[in-house]
């Protein structure tokens, strides 16, 4: 998705610059929310977390989607002005959808950093008791 990003970006897709400060945010929201994304896969997930991964991965394809279909048109040269109002929109919301579901996925991982319990392994006692303390 990185390098779909980097070609609808460049100045040959000859795309609004609307349009490609858009998408230049939208790769800023997947940079910051990768390391977050990356640790909670590593970790133990809660239900709250699972919630939010999930809508989190379903804006990321539907965003995936949209930027195919620019792409598409664009290597077939059928982006007119129309169709640069409707994606500029289209790019938008999706970019405002993603932005928010970070946030919401930021602050549920900084409140489970929080209040994370971390689990040992039993520790080694040397308790000893003496013979007298022990029955049987």
């Amino acid at each position: 998705m990185l390098t779909e990003i980097d070609f609808l970006t460049s100045p040959e897709t000859r795309l609004s610059s609307e349009i490609r400060s858009e998408i230049k945010k939208i790769k800023r929201i997947l940079l910051d929310v990768k390391d977050v994304f990356l640790n909670a896969r590593a970790q133990a997930l809660e239900c709250e977390w699972q919630d939010g991964l999930a809508k989190l991965s379903k804006l990321l394809y539907d965003a995936e989607d949209l930027l195919d279909e620019l792409k598409c048109e664009i290597l077939a040269r059928q982006v007119n002005k129309l169709n640069c109002v409707k994606y500029f929109l289209k790019i938008k919301l999706t970019r405002r959808s993603l932005d928010e579901m970070a946030d919401t996925i930021k602050s549920i991982y900084e409140k489970n950093k929080q209040r994370r319990v971390y689990s040992r392994e039993m520790e080694i006692n040397h308790t000893f008791m003496g013979s007298f303390e022990v029955f049987g």
